[in-house]
């Protein structure tokens, strides 16, 4: 479950204002989805696809000129990419600090996507198996 939190115009346009430039495209893409696709759900997307559309199409930058100006391997960037590999904390304060955002929205992309994954995966499984507490 997503938390949300209501906001004003005046808030909202005060976050924009405050916003990178660069994260204005990444904001305006996610309305723009959410206007004209109702069910759209950034956690349907892998954390590396989000990267790519969302961050490093928008401000043409390649994957090796991620990895060059965080200092992170190449092989971990393209493995995130290809969503071979997770984000980490460690790539989450580096991603943060490169494109300005917290590394908990990083962390936050990773857990949803990874909840989503398993509640599609492993649900009835796991309710099958899991005897609920009762209340005395």
């Amino acid at each position: 479950m997503v938390s949300t939190r209501t906001v004003n115009i005046a808030e909202f346009k005060e976050l924009v204002t405050a916003m990178p430039v660069e994260q204005r495209a990444s904001l305006a893409s996610f309305l723009l989805h959410s206007l004209l696709e109702p069910d759209y759900n950034v956690s349907d997307e892998a954390p590396g696809e989000i990267i790519v559309t969302e961050f490093l199409e928008p401000l043409a930058i390649t994957p090796y000129r991620l990895a060059l100006e965080t200092g992170m391997p190449h092989s971990r960037v393209s493995d995130i990419i290809k969503g071979k590999r997770s984000i980490t904390a460690e790539t989450a304060l580096t991603l943060s600090l490169y494109f300005g955002n917290s590394p908990q929205f990083w962390l936050n992309l990773q857990s949803h996507f990874d909840l989503e994954k398993a509640t599609r995966n492993s649900l009835e499984k796991i309710k099958s198996k899991v005897k609920p507490l009762q209340a005395a």
